[in-house]
């Protein structure tokens, strides 16, 4: 039986999901964080789209993009190894070590695929802002099993490259 906490905190995050995936809510939101960015900067806000920037088009290789889509669980990788880094007082090779060899508890897993899932988000948008409205673009709670193991696998494999840098400091 649901309680009244999960109840609540599923129908929330369903609106949160709903929001996600609306491309006007994304222009708005976009526009907001650009002009909050440069009053932290005490800059003087721009505008957000000039007079036919709304169809411009920036060009790039394949290789740009396949490099650029494909570096979400790296980002992941750097975000939650620096976190557990900090706070449980242990080093980079100690986290990513714990990784390839699972034992990293559930939890702490799930924050690395939680990074994951944002770092990808965050470049879907790049590709084609239609892209939002995908099936599998929603709060990572909703997420079914096997999308979250896809991120896990590609954190396993950007450990399993960063490790040997690392040991080869020693």
């Amino acid at each position: 039986m649901l309680t009244y906490y999960d109840t609540t905190a599923l129908a929330e995050t369903r609106v949160i999901a709903t929001l996600m995936q609306d491309k006007d809510f994304a222009r708005r939101m976009a526009a907001g964080m650009e002009a909050a960015y440069y009053k932290g900067q005490k800059q003087e806000v721009p505008v957000f789209l000039a007079p036919g920037e709304d169809t411009a088009t920036v060009m790039m290789s394949l290789f740009e993009e396949k490099v650029a889509i494909n570096l979400a669980a790296f980002y992941a990788l750097e975000c939650g190894t620096s976190y557990f880094v900090q706070k449980n007082h242990t080093t980079p090779s100690n986290v990513l070590t714990s990784i390839l060899n699972d034992s990293l508890p559930e939890a702490d897993k799930r924050i690395f695929e939680r990074f994951a899932n944002a770092t990808w988000k965050a470049g879907q948008a790049f590709r084609d802002l239609n892209r939002i409205e995908r099936e599998n673009f929603i709060p990572f709670n909703l997420l079914s099993e096997e999308e979250k193991e896809k991120d896990w696998n590609q954190i396993k494999w950007a450990a399993s490259l960063v490790l040997p840098k690392i040991k080869g400091l020693k």
